[in-house]
């Protein structure tokens, strides 16, 4: 891929490109290193981010077992859901980013996982990655910025959208009228057609009511 892409822009390869380790006596032109985590999280979670979810999830094989494959990933990410107090008889991963019709969870084991992580050191972040209902700011509303607008909502709910083909859910937090903290996860499955999001965000509002 990096060979086709200069060719694209004009550079010329004078041999072909191979991957190999470093020499030893190499000279380091320019160092680049990742932003942290706590600040990958927003544009990952805010506007649904796949490519940022597989390659955390590769990331997590490379870390734990010296792999980054997502076949190693996804055993750590199972193990750590385990932790969180999830069931793995009740869940099934295929990929990270959830994309895959085969990826299965069931709702309640995700309420599960959304109260117990409140109890990390780092839930604040987590918490501030979540997508903001009604809020217009891109990396503040995110899939929420146009949802979910009127009063009794906007800005009380912090959940994560999710949609496929025939699939459309969304999870997380909300404050309700009276001040009470709720945790849902709404999951709708095989439908053929509808504005399936009115239908979630009017279960929302009576939530909120």
């Amino acid at each position: 891929m990096l060979q086709a892409s200069l060719t694209e822009h004009g550079i010329k390869i004078s041999s072909e490109v191979k991957r190999k380790k470093t020499p030893k006596d190499a000279t380091v032109l320019v160092t680049h290193e990742s932003m942290p985590l706590e600040k990958i999280l927003i544009p990952f979670m805010k506007l649904s981010n796949n490519g940022h979810a597989e390659m955390l999830v590769k990331e997590m094989g490379r870390f734990a077992k010296g792999e980054g494959s997502w076949d190693k990933g996804l055993e750590v990410m199972a193990d750590q859901l385990k932790g969180l107090g999830m069931d793995k008889g009740r869940f099934l991963l295929r990929d990270g980013s959830g994309m895959s019709h085969k990826d299965i969870v069931q709702p309640n084991e995700l309420t599960a996982l959304l109260y117990n992580v409140q109890s990390k050191v780092w839930f604040p972040a987590y918490e501030a990655s979540q997508p903001v209902a009604g809020e217009h700011e891109r990396l503040v509303g995110g899939t929420l910025s146009y949802r979910l607008t009127d009063d009794l909502t906007k800005g009380k709910v912090k959940a994560k959208t999710g949609s496929l083909t025939g699939v459309n859910t969304l999870s997380g937090y909300m404050t309700t009228k009276n001040g009470k903290n709720l945790i849902f996860s709404i999951m709708i499955n095989n439908y053929i057609d509808g504005h399936i999001t009115d239908y979630i965000d009017t279960i929302v509002k009576i939530l909120a009511e």
